[in-house]
């Protein structure tokens, strides 16, 4: 188990997993509905609050990482850094972008989709449909 944390890259969760474990057990294997009280259990912050709340339960809940960063800084052409995704004006941002009609779970698939298919850390600008209303896929050539 813990090899395959590491190889994800998340090496710093490892320590949470059991902690986690131990408090679901004392729940008897059930998740708090409330995100915020899901934000209570160890090692559990906003993105996987958010993302558990929208892919699981199909709920309206935003989540944000640095893959949904640089989607919408390249999109509305603002400058980012590692901080970009807890500064109120963004998360302001990304919660008026996530209340939408769209079914929670659809959408926040698509979005993860798209930011490793499309707007991937090296962008495939060449075949996004949002190229014209991208201010990076406007300004920037990336592909020819």
């Amino acid at each position: 188990m813990k090899a395959a944390i590491y190889s994800l890259g998340l090496a710093w969760r490892a320590k949470y997993l059991r902690e986690l474990g131990k408090a679901l057990a004392e729940r008897k294997g059930m998740v708090p509905k409330a995100t915020d009280e899901i934000r209570e259990l160890p090692g559990v912050g906003p993105y996987v609050a958010g993302a558990f709340q929208a892919l699981h339960r199909n709920r309206h809940a935003s989540f944000v990482d640095a893959n949904v960063v640089r989607l919408l800084s390249r999109f509305f052409g603002f400058d980012r850094d590692g901080e970009t995704r807890r500064k109120r004006w963004f998360l302001n941002l990304v919660e008026h972008l996530f209340d939408h009609d769209y079914e929670p779970r659809t959408f926040g698939y698509a979005l993860l989709d798209f930011t490793r298919e499309v707007c991937a850390r090296k962008a495939h600008c060449s075949a996004c449909p949002l190229r014209k209303q991208c201010v990076y896929g406007r300004e920037t050539i990336i592909e020819s």
